[in-house]
C-alpha cells in the first residue's frame, strides 16, 4: 500500500464545502498514474493561507477516465472547469479532520518538514515515503482519536414508573433501598421520603 497527498487549490476547488456536503468521491490522477492503486491511503491537502490536511481517504479504484460527479462539480470555483472525462480515482472519505492539520504544525516535525508537496507545490498527487507516511499517521491518530464506545443506557424512567415506585415505597424501604437511584439503576437520585405514595 502506498500513501499519498492529493492536493487542491482553494481558488479552484472548495474542498471544505465538498467535505461538509459529503460530495468528494473522485480525485484527479495527474501524476503517478501507474502507481496509484486501489486500497492506497490519501491525505487530502488544501493549499492557501490555511494550508494543510482536511481529510483522510482510501482509493477505491485504479486511475481511469471518468467524469467528476455533479455533486462534486458544484464545488469547482474560480471559473475553472474540472468536470468532464479525465483520469481520476474514486475515493472513500474515512475521516474529516476538525480542525484541519495545518502546514505550520506539520513542518515542526523534522520528518514532515520536507513533504514533497512543500518542495514542489505545482502538482496534484504526491507520493510519501514510508517514514513520512508513518509520522503523518501518528499525528492524525493523536489529533482525532477514535471515540470510545458509550455504555448502553437504560431507557428513561417514565412518570408511570415513578408512580409505581412511589406506591411501593414501603417494600423498597423494607429491602433497604434508600433512594430511587438504587431502585432504578442510577436514573434518579430522589429520596423515597420525597415520594407521596398517594
Amino acid at each position: 500500500m502506498t500513501v499519498w497527498i492529493f492536493q487542491c487549490n482553494p481558488d479552484s476547488y472548495d474542498l471544505s464545502g465538498a467535505l461538509r456536503d459529503s460530495s468528494v468521491d473522485t480525485w484527479l490522477a495527474n501524476q503517478h498514474r501507474s502507481e496509484i492503486k486501489t486500497g492506497d491511503t490519501v491525505y487530502l491537502w488544501e493549499t492557501g493561507k490555511l494550508s494543510g490536511i482536511l481529510a483522510v481517504a482510501t482509493v477505491l479504484s485504479d486511475p481511469a477516465m471518468m467524469p467528476q460527479s455533479p455533486g462534486d462539480a458544484k464545488f469547482n470555483v474560480g471559473g475553472r472547469d474540472l468536470s468532464g472525462d479525465r483520469l481520476r480515482v474514486r475515493l472513500q472519505i474515512d475521516k474529516i479532520l476538525t480542525p484541519r492539520l495545518l502546514k505550520t504544525d506539520l513542518i515542526k516535525n523534522p520528518i514532515l518538514a520536507n513533504l514533497p508537496n512543500l518542495k514542489f507545490a505545482n502538482a496534484t498527487n504526491f507520493k510519501l515515503s514510508s517514514e513520512e507516511a508513518t509520522a503523518l499517521a501518528e499525528i492524525v491518530a493523536a489529533l482525532s482519536p477514535e471515540p470510545e464506545e458509550e455504555e448502553a443506557q437504560p431507557p428513561p424512567l417514565t412518570e408511570e414508573d415513578f408512580e409505581v415506585l412511589a406506591r411501593h415505597r414501603a417494600v423498597l424501604l423494607a429491602y433497604g433501598v434508600v433512594s430511587f437511584r438504587a431502585a432504578v439503576g442510577g436514573k434518579f437520585d430522589i429520596a423515597l421520603d420525597d415520594c407521596d405514595p398517594g
